[in-house]
């Protein structure tokens, strides 16, 4: 695609934008125009880190995903011919919360300015994919202090949320997938198009937390990405973990399907092109209503209704299957450089379902958990959803991080035990495969966010550590504005090893040799970093527990294999 570099084509204006004025705001927006091979852009300047960045925000990657277009892969964006307004970020997609629409494919790019005509040479480009369990979340993330501090470009992308993206009937009714093809299309939009604004589209890194890491997992092991990014930066997620792939998605279809007034049964199931054509008729408001009734919780569930699947075309088959030696197609990550890590209390995500049902089970969350709850419900739930019910490995569970010694320590180590499952037993086998089976040359880091910000408050008085998220503000660099010296330092270092790591494979400026030297990962050391307010290289993360869930994977006793759950296949 034809393009031409931002420092040439920049054009700035101030103007007065005539809006409602804030508390303490001039509603001053200085402009910059850059041209690209679809139309001009025009974003805004802003100041950060006593250095100056070019932010433009809400560019369209693809057409919106209305009508016929509900349900479907997304479509190209067509170019436009007056000048793109990208001063103000675009609308969240459908979620329950405020400033949301269905028209929300949208991008935003954060570059530092050139401080010469001509920059020396193009930047690297970092694509930010958003957490928030495919259900909630937003890509207007700043990326501005990543951008100035890294010199890099930095990208943040929306992608459908909930049934709008994620709907799957396992046949062609809805393949499913959808936010994962938005995804796509926006990584390539960069590629075509980043050129324009100082990227390098040869040095494109993907990052993202959470379901972003979940979808970063993915995005390495799909055929069809072959060639579309250079590394891949995964927080608190992997193609390998539990939660990646929807368990049942046939049957959160149908049950959207009744609560939408959109079932007709069948005598085989239900008709799910009826479903989808009822379904485009349909206002984002029922189906977001009918969403939330067809996910409706059971006691103790902590699966993923709304999730990707295996679709048989950018999953073409269970996970596990792309990453083996049986598959002889090519998929990025035996290429890519790669960097994994977790927080040190990943599992505070269990706390959600116990509060809602700790009345029902007898118990006070805010004391911790009895031991008796832990080895009778807790356990039993999850080899209910994740391991077909067995006896033999809900018994495990009991018996690897059952304490009895006193209901706080207890309810720690159910926190242990959902971050190990969920979590970090995956990132460690990610990088264990990765560091076994790559190409020469491939880099591979792991990292352990353990500093508990000062700004959080524990979900429970007896809960300590980073909860699952934590780190996400220290890699945006946020800290770097607030008064507390310690939690700014390290906010540098983290945004410092993740542009860098973007830049050289490596967390480590070649430049800077006596800064911390973050270890790459071996399976002789399993070395990883320790991010605290004093950064530590150490061994091994959580030996004895990930050694319990090798074995489980080894035994593979009762367990439901990551893409074949029930429901999943390929569709023929």
């Amino acid at each position: 695609m034809d393009v031409t570099p931002l420092s040439s084509v920049i054009l700035v204006s101030v103007l007065c934008i005539i809006t409602p004025r804030s508390h303490a705001e001039d509603d001053v927006i200085q402009r910059v125009t850059v041209r690209t091979a679809l139309g001009d852009v025009t974003g805004r300047v802003a100041t950060v880190l006593n250095a100056t960045a070019h932010q433009f925000r809400g560019i369209p990657y693809a057409e919106s995903p209305l009508k016929e277009l509900r349900f479907k892969k997304p479509v190209p964006v067509r170019p436009w011919t007056t000048p793109l307004d990208a001063t103000q970020f675009g609308p969240s997609c459908p979620q329950s919360a405020i400033g949301i629409s269905e028209d929300c494919l949208y991008l935003n790019i954060f570059v530092k300015a050139s401080e010469t005509a001509v920059p020396a040479s193009p930047r690297p480009v970092m694509v930010w994919i958003h957490g928030g369990g495919f259900v909630a979340g937003s890509g207007s993330s700043d990326g501005s202090l990543l951008a100035v501090r890294g010199d890099v470009v930095v990208v943040t992308i929306n992608y459908r949320l909930g049934m709008l993206g994620w709907l799957s009937t396992l046949d062609q009714a809805s393949p499913g997938n959808y936010g994962l093809w938005d995804q796509k299309m926006a990584i390539q939009f960069v590629r075509d198009n980043i050129a324009a604004f100082g990227g390098d589209p040869n040095q494109i890194t993907i990052f993202g937390e959470s379901a972003g890491g979940y979808s970063v997992g993915l995005h390495t092991i799909s055929p069809l990405n072959d060639g579309l990014f250079k590394r891949a930066i995964m927080e608190s997620g992997s193609a390998l973990a539990r939660r990646t792939l929807a368990l049942d998605p046939a049957g959160m279809a149908e049950r959207f399907a009744e609560h939408l007034n959109c079932l007709k049964r069948t005598s085989t199931g239900f008709d799910t092109l009826y479903l989808i054509a009822c379904a485009r008729n349909k206002t984002v408001d029922e189906i977001l209503r009918a969403t939330s009734k067809a996910s409706a919780l059971k006691t103790l569930a902590w699966q993923l209704d709304v999730a990707p699947v295996v679709d048989g075309e950018i999953i073409p088959v269970d996970v596990r299957s792309l990453l083996g030696q049986e598959y002889h197609g090519r998929v990025p990550f035996w290429d890519i450089d790669v960097m994994i890590g977790t927080t040190n209390a990943e599992g505070s995500l269990v706390l959600g379902p116990l509060f809602q049902f700790q009345r029902q089970l007898g118990f006070d969350l805010s004391h911790g958990v009895p031991d008796s709850v832990f080895c009778t419900n807790i356990t039993t739930a999850l080899a209910r959803d994740y391991f077909q019910g067995s006896k033999v490995v809900s018994d495990a569970l009991c018996k690897e991080y059952s304490l009895q010694d006193g209901d706080e320590d207890q309810g720690r180590q159910v926190v242990n035990l959902y971050g190990d499952m969920m979590f970090v037993s995956a990132a460690v086998e990610t990088l264990e495969l990765h560091t076994n089976n790559s190409q020469g040359g491939r880099s591979h880091y792991q990292y352990l966010f353990a500093h508990t910000p000062r700004t959080s408050s524990p979900p429970c008085p007896w809960f300590k550590g980073a909860g699952h998220g934590s780190e996400v503000s220290f890699v945006f660099g946020r800290p770097m504005l607030t008064s507390d010296p310690a939690e700014a330092r390290l906010s540098l270092a983290m945004v410092d090893g993740w542009t860098n790591f973007a830049k050289f494979g490596s967390p480590n400026n070649p430049e800077s040799p006596d800064t911390f030297n973050w270890p790459q990962y071996d399976l002789a050391q399993k070395s990883y970093t320790n991010l605290d307010l004093e950064l530590t290289s150490q061994h091994d993360l959580y030996s004895q527990r990930m050694q319990f869930w090798a074995g489980m994977h080894e035994a593979k006793v009762g367990a439901t294999q990551t893409g074949e759950n029930k429901g999943q296949g390929l569709i023929g």
